[in-house]
């Protein structure tokens, strides 16, 4: 912000009175529009100062101009010393001063006092939060590693619903406008029965929303011909101490296949799986543990295949709000290698790109469990194999609209 530069460079005497009507427009009118509820500050006292912190910290980086001023300031005192030091040295005592060390000096004090700050909001974090019930903390603690789509550049990728479903599950608050009752099955609709509800084939949905958005990101390094969706793996063939007459095995597949991904000539599976770390099954075990065992069992079930045909296999597991498995996270820095070999656009760049892509569509699925609609449409086909005449339905629906 504009502002941060006056937060370097007036004294904290002066600070306080210029400051405070900021802080004041930004608690009572921008907060409560970013999440169009008048109260909420209110009715979560330690928000405020959440999201105060940077992204990587599990806030949203919407800094508290009191508090903050003494970082800016003392930064600002640190950075400059070695060239006011120069420039206010006796004329007989100049010595010729070297640009290139003093931007190098500056930008490694710059990185190191980042990495300090950092550490210290993580550390207040943990404090804020540290008292919550056991429901709030746990989802509160993933935000720190889930913050990708807030860091993306435009936000276009978000429409206004989906980014304020986002930004509201994010910090465990309920979603605006959501409906008392699940169309599908009919039971209380909140936001674990959002993620958890099969009617309707939302879990099909996020499912292959992400398989799509993978291979989406696959096609800007791999030909598109070289991408293809739900590959054979041949598990056909007989094992070779098997009885010649028995039975091939099942044929299984994947949910995608890249050639020369990890590897010039070989074929790489991918498999997807999107979990909820909140349900009961998973709620007692670390996070990064349940996405460790997802991979783990998809391993089991197609890595031996894949070997058998000299394929690679990779297992590609999410969690309902954006974090990622080890796996995944290995595949997205090598398509990120390969973006940037092919586009010659900075391998960090292009890394950042991809996991702000992956976390945007998490986020999108995530919205689409909120809102959309469970309940199986009836179409004409429908009512003409249950027997209704397509006569009568015309007649019905017409006299509905008052045509008849």
């Amino acid at each position: 912000m504009d502002w941060t530069y006056y937060l370097r460079v007036l004294q904290p005497s002066v600070r306080g009175d210029l400051f405070a009507p900021v802080e004041k427009a930004l608690s009572e009118c921008f907060i409560p529009a970013l999440f169009r509820d008048a109260n909420v500050l209110r009715d979560n006292p330690n928000l405020r100062q959440i999201l105060a912190l940077s992204v990587k910290a599990g806030g949203l980086g919407i800094r508290n101009p009191l508090d903050y001023g003494e970082h800016c300031y003392e930064t600002s005192i640190e950075t400059t010393n070695p060239l006011v030091d120069v420039l206010c040295a006796p004329s007989a005592s100049d010595s010729e001063f070297d640009v290139a060390k003093f931007r190098k000096d500056r930008s490694a004090m710059c990185r190191e006092l980042t990495k300090l700050r950092l550490k210290s909001e993580t550390d207040q974090f943990k404090r804020l939060v540290h008292n919550c019930p056991l429901e709030i903390k746990r989802p509160l603690m993933r935000a720190p590693d889930t913050g990708l789509w807030l860091t993306a550049s435009p936000f276009k990728s978000l429409d206004a619903t989906e980014f304020l479903d986002a930004l509201c599950l994010r910090y465990v608050l309920p979603p605006r406008h959501m409906p008392m009752s699940c169309d599908g099955c009919g039971k209380e609709f909140d936001v674990e029965h959002a993620k958890s509800c099969k009617i309707g084939g939302m879990h099909i949905y996020r499912h292959n929303y992400m398989k799509y958005s993978w291979m989406r990101s696959a096609c800007l390094g791999f030909p598109s011909s070289t991408v293809k969706d739900e590959p054979f793996i041949h598990t056909s063939l007989p094992d070779a101490d098997a009885d010649p007459t028995a039975a091939a095995r099942p044929e299984t597949r994947g949910d995608v296949s890249i050639d020369n991904f990890w590897e010039t000539g070989t074929t790489t599976i991918f498999d997807v799986r999107v979990l909820d770390l909140d349900c009961k099954t998973h709620k007692d075990r670390p996070p990064d543990k349940v996405l460790d065992s997802a991979e783990t069992a998809k391993k089991n079930k197609h890595l031996g295949d894949c070997l058998e045909a000299r394929r690679h296999f990779t297992p590609l597991v999410f969690s309902v709000d954006g974090l990622m498995g080890k796996e995944t996270q290995k595949a997205c820095v090598r398509l990120a290698q390969v973006i940037s070999e092919k586009t010659g656009r900075a391998n960090s760049h292009v890394c950042g790109f991809i996991r702000s892509r992956l976390s945007i569509s998490i986020m999108r699925t995530l919205s689409a469990g909120l809102r959309r609609a469970r309940r199986r449409i009836v179409t004409v086909a429908d009512r003409e194999a249950s027997g209704c005449a397509l006569t009568g339905l015309i007649s019905y629906d017409a006299r509905l609209m008052g045509l008849t």
